[in-house]
């Protein structure tokens, strides 16, 4: 991540489909087994690290799906952008 409070914790190297993006100390973004869930847009800065979170893991996800889900306990699939509720 090009941001020194931003942080990507990914772990299908060891066998788990989990990546988590981790703004300031906030697990922010939370993509396991395919599906994506945003626990909230939080700040200005936070906002930057998931737009450049998308950009390089999801460049097919827009930030305004993101933005839909956010909060709400929402998942979006991250193959085909459908929403689970």
């Amino acid at each position: 991540m090009p941001y020194a409070q931003a942080k990507v914790r990914d772990y299908s190297d060891i066998g788990r489909d989990t990546r988590i993006l981790q703004s300031y100390a906030i697990d922010v973004i939370i993509v396991k087994d395919g599906w994506m869930e945003c626990t909230g847009l939080y700040s200005m800065t936070t906002r930057k690290h998931i737009s450049a979170f998308l950009w390089e893991y999801y460049p097919h996800i827009s930030f305004n799906m993101v933005k839909a889900i956010a909060g709400t306990g929402d998942k979006l699939d991250v193959l085909t952008g459908e929403v689970k509720h």
